[in-house]
C-alpha cells in the first residue's frame, strides 16, 4: 500500500515538473517572437537611403536591418536597439553605432576607424 502511495506521489510530482517545463518553454518562445516583432517595428523608422554631408558615402538601411555603404553590404550583427541608436558589431568585434538626430539626419560612428560621419536622408 505504501508503495502505491509513493508511486502516485512521484507520478504527480513528475507530471507537475513536466507541465512546468512545457509552460516555461512556451513562454520563452512567445517572448522571443514578441521581441522580434518589436525589433522589426523599431527598424522601420531607420530604413532608407542616406547620404553623407560630404556627398562621398551612400548609406542604405534595409527592412531586414542590413547595412550597405556605397551599395556594398557590410557584415554586421545587430547588437541592440535603443530609442535613438542602433548598435552593430563587425566580425572583428568593433562597433558601428547609428544615432538618429532627427527623422532626416543621423550620425554613424565607426569604432574601427575612430570616425564619425553625418548623414541626411534622401529616400525612405
Amino acid at each position: 500500500m505504501k508503495q502505491k502511495t509513493l508511486f502516485k506521489k512521484i507520478t504527480f510530482i513528475a507530471s507537475l515538473l513536466f507541465s512546468a517545463i512545457l509552460f516555461v518553454t512556451r513562454l520563452n518562445l512567445f517572448q522571443q517572437k514578441k521581441d522580434t516583432n518589436v525589433e522589426v517595428q523599431s527598424l522601420k523608422r531607420w530604413k532608407g537611403l542616406w547620404i553623407a554631408d560630404k556627398g562621398d558615402i551612400l548609406l542604405e538601411i534595409s527592412d531586414q536591418s542590413n547595412i550597405y555603404i556605397n551599395n556594398q553590404p557590410l557584415a554586421l550583427n545587430l547588437q541592440g536597439i535603443l530609442q535613438n541608436e542602433l548598435v552593430f558589431q563587425d566580425h572583428y568585434g568593433y562597433s558601428m553605432n547609428l544615432t538618429k538626430k532627427s527623422d532626416h539626419t543621423l550620425l554613424l560612428f565607426d569604432e574601427a576607424e575612430g570616425k564619425e560621419y553625418s548623414f541626411s536622408r534622401i529616400a525612405k
